[in-house]
């Protein structure tokens, strides 16, 4: 009962199903270290080292840097993102920073400032990495499909 780890056997880890949780109102100064999922709801004024998924809710904001598995980005971050495997940004979320993700999904409304580095995630060193340089680009949409363009791109396209 107490002690036991209830993912023996799935080849996961004790901590796959722990959810650590930032309230909104909530304001956290320094660095953060979890082995589980995070959600921050409030306000990390430091860096956010995670082992797992990190969630930025739509009122959370980190001013500082996220290393993560994967991470959901609703909300604001003011600082760099290496996350391992998928980024996630969403409609209201916003970014103001660097960028290594293998996988990046932006939707429609997202705003991103800074350079995006993407390379596959075998770890093969002659795998190709793409380097995006933005200095700031707004998703926009035609029809079904999103593309995200530069300021530059964009006046180039008019």
């Amino acid at each position: 009962m107490f002690g036991k780890n209830r993912s023996q056997g799935s080849g996961g880890s004790q901590f796959d199903n722990v959810l650590n949780t930032i309230a909104r109102g909530t304001v956290i100064e320094g660095v953060i270290h979890a082995k589980g999922d995070i959600r921050i709801e409030g306000q990390v004024n430091g860096s956010v080292f995670c082992e797992s998924k990190v969630v930025l809710g739509e009122h959370g904001r980190v001013e500082g840097d996220i290393e993560a598995r994967n991470a959901h980005i609703a909300g604001r971050v003011k600082g760099n993102l290496k996350i391992k495997e998928l980024l996630q940004l969403q409609e209201k979320g916003k970014i103001e920073g660097d960028i290594s993700t293998i996988k990046l999904s932006i939707q429609v409304g997202a705003v991103f400032t800074g350079n995006c580095r993407m390379a596959s995630g075998s770890g093969h060193s002659e795998n190709k990495q793409r380097h995006h340089n933005i200095s700031s680009a707004r998703v926009a949409q035609d029809g079904e499909s999103a593309t995200i363009m530069s300021h530059e791109q964009s006046e180039k396209a008019l």
